[in-house]
């Protein structure tokens, strides 16, 4: 999956974000990829990893959560969708390629 987003600086990229307070990984992932694809009906098969980098746009040092999904119904070849939640993603447009 290729996401293209219209936010500064950034081209390519997949959807993500940080895990609320109280929320569980499993809680974020699932709110994430709503707010930034839109996509609602999902089944996590199983977690790939937790690679820890630094990540130069923020200069920091992050742990991102690797997981395999797969959805349970036909999905387009493309399409895009406009971020909702209350971050940073909210209003930019992100057009999804497989």
């Amino acid at each position: 999956l290729l996401v293209y987003s219209n936010v500064p600086g950034v081209k390519l990229r997949l959807p993500g974000g940080n895990i609320d307070s109280g929320e569980t990984e499993e809680e974020a992932l699932f709110r994430e990829i709503l707010e930034e694809s839109g996509l609602a009906d999902l089944e996590m098969v199983k977690k790939l990893g937790t690679p820890k980098y630094y990540k130069e746009i923020i200069d920091s040092n992050v742990e991102r959560h690797d997981f395999l999904m797969v959805s349970r119904e036909i999905l387009p070849e493309d399409w895009e969708y406009i971020g909702t939640g209350k971050g940073g993603d909210q209003g930019n447009t992100f057009k999804f390629q497989w």
